[in-house]
Order: C-alpha cells, then structure tokens, then sequence
C-alpha cells in the first residue's frame, strides 16, 4: 500500500514540474508573440531599437531557459540523492536482517535461546558459546528515521530494533545466570528441606532434566508417566506441616503441566514445540513456585536469610517469560520485513 502511496506522490511531483515548465514556456513564447506585434512589427516609434528589443528578448529567453534548467538541475540531484539514501538504507536494513537469518545463525540462537529457560546444570557446561542477534545501528537509524517512516514496513522496522535490542539483552542475562538459577532453588530447596517445597522444586529440576534430554533429541517425547509417578509421590506424602491452600494450587498446577504434554504430540524438538513446553514450564511450574515464596516472603513467614534467593528467581522468572518465544517472533517480523523490501 505504501509502495503505492509513494508512486503516487513521484508522480504528482512530476506532473507538477511538468506543469511548471509548459506554463513557462508558453509565457515565454507569449513574450515573444507581444515584443514581435507590438514591438518589431508595430509603425509605432519606441524609445528602443529593434536591436535593443531583440537583446532584451534574447538575454530575458536566456535568464528563463536557464532557470528552468537550474530548477531542472536541482529537482534532479535532490530525486538522485533521495533515491540512492533509500536504497542505501534498503540495503543497510537487509544487510541486517540476512545476517540474521542465516540459517546456521538464527537456528543456533533460537534453540540456544530456549534452552536457556532451563534450571538445570548440564546446560550450561555444553552450551557455554552466547549468540545474538545483530542490532541495528541507534545513530543510523535515527539519522534516516524519516526515510525509515517512508517505507512499507517503516514502523515494523522500528519496532524490530527495539525488539533485537531486548532480546540480547535478556538474553546476555540469562546466560550469564544459568548456574545462578541453578543455585537460587538448590538453595531453597536445602532450606526446605522437610516440606512441600522441596519436592516441587525437585520435580522442576527432574523437568528440566527431561527437556533439555528432549531439546538434545535424546528421547523423542518428554517421559509423562515419569513425570505422573512424580507428582503422585508429592500428592500422597504427609508433610509436616501439611500443605497449605497456595502450595495444593502448585501440586494442581503440576498436573496442569502433564495434562498440557499430553494433549500434544512432540516427536520432534523443533522450536514451536520447545516454545510450547517452556511456556508450560513457566506458567504451571515455576511461576506459581516463585508466587508462594514471594507472598509467604511479603507476609514474614521465610527467613530472611532467604530473601535474595527468592528476590532472584523473581527476577529469573520475569526474564524467562519475556524469553520464551521472543526469538520466533523476531524472525518471523525479519522474514515479513525482508519480503517488504525486494
């Protein structure tokens, strides 16, 4: 729609510098028409010569011809500049964008990206290299924000930057604070050790085993029975003190996460389905873990000793949710962008 627009506007622009130069022209020639009748060919005695009349013409033709061909001269350049800014720009943003996309590229750092959601060691002794996605330039950007506006996906383009921006840096977080995660519940887990607790974050870690065993293509399907047997032990264990109202809504919410697996098939670990079960780990595992530590944190019912890890795996989770999926979304605005533009 806007490649359109933007047809429409050169040819207006155009039509109108046509315009000009016709209704210039035809003044001139009407000039011309008045000096030869009235002036040349008119009995009437004039205080000039014909000659001094026929100078006037030619310097007054000069003078018109030459500022039609100055004004030619600069629309031209100003055009010329403004389409070599945009294809310059074009290709600046395709640049980019292919960078991104390279397969090998965009395949590594979404998958790396995924796997970061994990809260489990072995991650990140095997996948300690970091890949980001490449950022556009803030100065160049800003420097050609109105030719940026002009195109089809002026505003997409925008919008994708900040995304890239974003992405690396929750990105750059979590790789930095994989063993941190780690540590954070393996901490809370000591602490708790004779409660509910404990064994919840022990079947997030059991998941996290499991899923990062799936994302390696060690097993074709996450282990539900596994998993069932789990969340079974949890259920029928007498805890001391027994589980209250906000800790019997996580072991409901760990069934949710079963119940999620099974209702789809996940033979193979590719992005949309690791996308699919980091979101599940996230909203029924960890989340409401993080949500019950934190309330019994805000009501004084946990040590104070305690607070920056549950503080941490706040901020943990935060990042996480903001991860997972985020790198899909940006490749498929890359992919529609880059479509715009060829």
């Amino acid at each position: 729609m806007r490649k359109k627009l933007e047809k429409i506007k050169n040819s207006i622009v155009n039509s109108i510098f046509i315009r000009i130069v016709l209704l210039s022209l035809i003044c001139l020639f009407l000039i011309w028409l008045a000096l030869e009748y009235w002036i040349f060919a008119s009995p009437k005695s004039s205080y000039l010569s014909n000659a001094e009349w026929a100078g006037f013409l030619g310097n007054y033709t000069g003078a018109v011809v030459g500022g039609l061909i100055s004004i030619y001269g600069i629309w031209w350049q100003i055009t010329k500049e403004k389409r070599e800014k945009k294809a310059n720009l074009v290709k600046y943003i395709n640049h980019i964008i292919d960078s991104n996309l390279n397969m090998e590229h965009i395949d590594k750092t979404l998958f790396s990206g995924e796997k970061h959601i994990t809260y489990n060691m072995m991650s990140i002794s095997l996948n300690r290299q970091n890949t980001y996605l490449t950022e556009f330039d803030d100065n160049y950007i800003n420097q050609n924000i109105e030719s940026i506006l002009e195109l089809e996906n002026g505003i997409e383009i925008l919008k994708l930057k900040e995304s890239i921006k974003s992405y690396n840096i929750d990105f750059n977080y979590l790789s930095e604070n994989l063993s941190c995660k780690k540590s954070v519940l393996e901490n809370l887990k000591k602490h708790f050790h004779s409660s509910i607790y404990s064994d919840i974050i022990q079947f997030i870690f059991d998941v996290s085993d499991i899923l990062y065993n799936y994302q390696k293509n060690r097993i074709k399907n996450p282990d539900v029975e596994k998993l069932e047997e789990l969340v079974n032990s949890i259920k029928d264990k007498e805890y001391k003190p027994k589980p209250d109202e906000e800790q019997k809504k996580i072991i409901v919410n760990l069934n949710l996460f079963i119940n999620k697996i099974k209702s789809n098939e996940y033979n193979i670990a590719t992005i949309e389905n690791q996308i699919v079960l980091n979101e599940a780990f996230i909203e029924y595992l960890v989340e409401p873990l993080k949500n019950s530590l934190y309330n019994k944190l805000y009501e004084g019912k946990i040590l104070e000793s305690q607070k920056n890890n549950v503080e941490q795996l706040v901020k943990f989770n935060m990042a996480d949710k903001k991860m997972v999926g985020k790198g899909l979304t940006i490749k498929e605005s890359m992919e529609k962008i880059s479509e715009s533009l060829s």
